[in-house]
């Protein structure tokens, strides 16, 4: 972990399992490893970071794919096609969603949590009861060396909230 624009190195963090994603904002750092772990550490203010709290998310052969901090909120999606919420510092989870195919991609609004898959689907959910506003597929791409054939879903590779703005990253 590194203070801008100064490089200062403040930390280096070792973990048992590869990390696959994080996400940093509002004081926290949160790392998704390849063991399904979910990691919340307490950024640094000036203090050094701080190991806040673990959330075991799911049995072997589980892995986080992708994670969001927004305020007080984090949020995981795994491999085991499922995302979780937790409230900060405490947590809590608000919910678990499952899905027909796995989440690739989740972000936070403060008030929505969108999720793109890998079926070409997002998703938006209210916060933090988890409840579906909407969802959408996205349109298949064409293939050139297949004649221009539907090649089927583009899977979501990032999604982005913000101001009422929905942003999604097809393969």
């Amino acid at each position: 972990l590194w203070r801008l624009p100064s490089c200062e190195r403040l930390a280096e963090l070792r973990f048992q399992d590869s990390v696959g994603t994080l996400a940093l904002g509002h004081g926290y750092l949160a790392t998704g490893c390849d063991d399904g772990e979910l990691s919340i550490w307490l950024a640094p203010a000036p203090a050094p970071v701080k190991h806040l709290l673990s959330l075991a998310q799911a049995g072997s052969g589980c892995w986080a794919c992708s994670v969001a901090l927004r305020g007080d909120v984090v949020a995981c999606a795994l491999s085991d096609r499922s995302v979780a919420a937790f409230v900060l510092p405490s947590g809590e989870r608000l919910f678990r969603l499952a899905f027909d195919d796995m989440v690739l991609s989740v972000a936070l609004d403060g008030r929505l949590l969108a999720c793109g898959s890998r079926d070409g689907s997002t998703t938006l959910w209210r916060l933090p009861t988890g409840n579906r506003l909407l969802g959408f597929d996205h349109e298949p791409v064409e293939n050139a060396v297949a004649g221009g054939a539907d090649v089927g879903p583009v899977p979501i590779y990032a999604v982005a909230l913000e101001d009422g703005l929905l942003a999604c990253a097809p393969n």
